[in-house]
């Protein structure tokens, strides 16, 4: 059974850790020797008694009595000795060793082994070494608790730790707990270092409503040392055995990733599985590549099974291949899309339109030095959809700008021509086929600091910024809409010279926006607050639309968005919008944010009038004695229920770890479901249970797990 690395335990906790004794630089093969009486001849035999000292290169010893071979550099003590190496403390009342390291034979020992950042000590009936970097023990316990506070310790016939393979060895196993034996195992295997080696991980129990208790078991393969594999037999009370794997592959510029899960559902006696393929590389200097091709047998699988690969988007797998071109001073894309929709249920209008394919690119063949410039920006893409239109699209958008940017400011005017055509298929008889857009663009930028000194050296700016954008109507209802949306206004929206995403909708425009700024900066031009409100003026209607909505008229809404960080270890973020009068707010979002070491709290509210309200509250909080609680709430205070709710703790010694979380939480049926989990973390022997930590990160902004 090979475990996680053993180690990251030697440190403040361990008081009784023998201090290695301060060597001194000696010329080869010098040996130096100090003692109350010292005997014999330097070129035999040398009896030394009395706080001995003995040191030969980088090995040391002290002791009480001992008997010195110049000749062969043995040693033989009595009276109590402590011999100390590179990764090795070893004690005894009598022993044999030799000074250049490679030859030890102790009864009855204590030692503490150091490899790296790995630390173990013990004791055994017997030590011998079998090579500089190799020893054997029988007889023998070992643990990474301190002496005074053996939390858990491994018992074995023998033990072989072997540094030059990087792997300790065991024969007739115990683990004990508190002196209690839990577990027997005939032979065990584990890591001396953190290199990748091919063995079993550790276990991991959990229960969830959707499965019930579930074991897993990992088995890691070190294939190569640019590949290896993981294959996890999954273990669940109501569903039955699932195999999940992955295998990585790493090029000298690509790295690889295969994911693959396959379930004999015994609750649905259904197949089910889960596939993906994901890539990145670079290659030929300005080329790279991304691939990401997923696929789920139903549209439950991960409500059923869980989510472990960070898919963010359950409704829809993602189906992509990037080719990317990047020079600096040309970007350029080529890509194919597509998606598998897992909700069946969806309707065929609000399914994603897939690309194949697309084609990006953007340059700026004249950039000389001055404000002056020229850029290209185009795209030309097949959308298509089932039992729906189809098109190619072409978009072309040539763009003169002027910029420049001082202390003072900021001044940026632009022109840019943007050209659609639409080539049709699947119209109904007697429709053209073609469609095309021409539409002007003109944007002026406009911005000033201002600034004011004020005691202790620190600076307040004003900072008013002017933006007007013109853009002629032109009717575009006919066109469809493949993958433009309307963009939640913002502050930022104020500057931007489309309302919508995607190329459409081209957003009809003749407008000024007007905004303010100030900020507050420190000493050394540390940003301490800063706050921007603003609003846009419609000098004409805004009859673009995705619906049949009235058109903006008069004035936008009043947006506004703030930060404060003068105290120590907090930090407030707010963006608030109002309606064009100012009387209503429409849409606010607070953050609160606290951190001092381990300490962390989040509370944070987000409110979009008539539509939704909600409080998030997240905290890691360390107690005394090395407890922390954690935990987050996400509460609907529009509909008076709970999003989510999670609890945990940690309790963190010397030696091992005591981690445990409950949660509870909406699922996409708008239903209640449950889980826990419970993890032992023996330190330096990897653990059992689930992966606590890796639930705690996602839960607690800010939070990260150092196990």
């Amino acid at each position: 059974m090979a475990l996680p690395s053993l180690g990251q335990a030697a440190g403040a906790c361990y008081t009784n850790t023998l201090s290695k004794p301060q060597l001194t630089a000696l010329p080869d093969e010098a040996l130096q020797a100090t003692a109350d009486v010292i005997k014999g001849s330097p070129t035999g035999i040398v009896t030394l008694e009395g706080d001995v000292f003995l040191q030969y290169e980088e090995t040391a010893m002290q002791a009480e009595k001992a008997i010195l071979d110049t000749e062969t550099m043995q040693v033989l003590t009595d009276g109590g000795a402590t011999l100390f190496t590179e990764q090795l403390n070893l004690s005894a009342e009598q022993f044999t060793a030799s000074m250049r390291g490679d030859r030890m034979a102790v009864k009855d020992s204590s030692f503490e082994f150091f490899g790296g950042t790995n630390y173990l000590r013990g004791s055994s009936e017997y030590f011998q070494t079998l090579s500089k970097e190799a020893f054997a023990l029988q007889g023998a316990s070992i643990t990474s608790c301190a002496e005074d506070n053996e939390a858990w310790q491994l018992r074995a016939s023998n033990i072989t730790i072997d540094n030059e393979t990087g792997r300790g060895e065991a024969k007739d196993v115990r683990f004990e707990i508190g002196g209690v034996p839990l577990l027997y195992l005939p032979w065990l295997s584990w890591p001396l270092n953190d290199n990748r080696q091919t063995g079993l991980l550790y276990p991991q129990v959990s229960f969830s409503d959707s499965s019930g208790w579930e074991v897993r078991q990992p088995w890691y393969w070190n294939i190569a040392p640019n590949a290896d594999a993981t294959f996890t037999p999954r273990l669940m009370e109501k569903r039955g055995l699932q195999l999940q794997s992955e295998l990585r592959y790493l090029t000298a510029n690509s790295n690889w990733q295969l994911d693959y899960e396959y379930l004999n559902d015994g609750e649905l006696d259904e197949r089910r599985e889960f596939i993906r393929l994901s890539e990145r590389s670079a290659f030929a200097r300005h080329w790279s590549t991304r691939i990401s091709i997923a696929n789920a047998s139903d549209g439950d699988y991960f409500k059923d099974l869980g989510n472990p690969f960070d898919i963010a988007n359950v409704i829809h797998l993602d189906r992509r291949i990037d080719l990317r071109f990047n020079d600096g001073t040309s970007r350029g894309l080529f890509r194919l899309q597509a998606y598998q929709t897992l909700d069946e249920s969806l309707a065929t209008e609000d399914r994603p339109y897939q690309r194949l394919p697309q084609i990006l690119w953007n340059s700026t063949p004249w950039d000389p030095e001055g404000p002056l410039s020229i850029s290209l920006e185009g795209e030309a893409v097949q959308l298509t959809r089932d039992n729906s239109v189809k098109t190619w699209r072409f978009d072309l958008r040539p763009r003169i700008q002027v910029e420049r940017s001082a202390s003072w400011g900021f001044f940026k005017g632009a022109a840019t021509l943007a050209g659609t055509r639409y080539l049709f298929s699947n119209e109904e008889e007697g429709q053209d086929n073609t469609s095309n857009r021409i539409v002007p663009i003109l944007s002026l930028d406009v911005g000033t600091r201002l600034r004011r000194n004020l005691a202790n050296n620190a600076t307040q700016t004003l900072e008013p910024r002017f933006f007007y954008l013109f853009v002629p109507e032109k009717e575009q209802s006919a066109l469809p809409l493949f993958d433009t949306a309307e963009l939640d206004f913002s502050y930022d929206q104020l500057f931007r010279e489309n309302r919508f995403s995607g190329r459409d909708r081209i957003g009809d425009a003749n407008q000024i926006s007007l905004a303010l700024s100030t900020r507050y900066l420190d000493q050394t031009g540390g940003e301490i607050w800063r706050a921007s409100v603003g609003s846009a003026f419609y000098l004409d209607d805004q009859n673009v639309s995705l619906s049949d909505d009235d058109p903006e008229s008069g004035r936008s809404d009043i947006v506004g968005e703030a930060m404060y960080s003068g105290q120590r270890n907090w930090q407030l973020r707010a963006i608030a919008q109002f309606g064009a009068d100012g009387a209503e707010l429409e849409r606010s979002g607070i953050d609160l944010r606290y951190r001092k070491g381990a300490k962390i709290l989040n509370i944070g509210h987000r409110l979009q009038r008539d539509r939704l309200e909600h409080l998030d509250v997240s905290f890691s909080w360390p107690l005394i004695n090395g407890f922390t609680v954690l935990g987050r709430t996400q509460q609907s205070l529009r509909d008076n229920r709970s999003i989510e709710q999670f609890l945990g703790y940690s309790w963190d010694g010397c030696c091992w770890t005591l981690r445990g979380g409950a949660r509870r939480y909406l699922n996409s049926d708008d239903e209640y479901d449950k889980d826990f989990t419970v993890e032992v973390i023996f330190k330096g022997l990897g653990g059992i249970g689930n992966s606590v930590g890796t639930q705690f990160n996602r839960a607690i902004l800010g939070y990260r797990d150092n196990q």
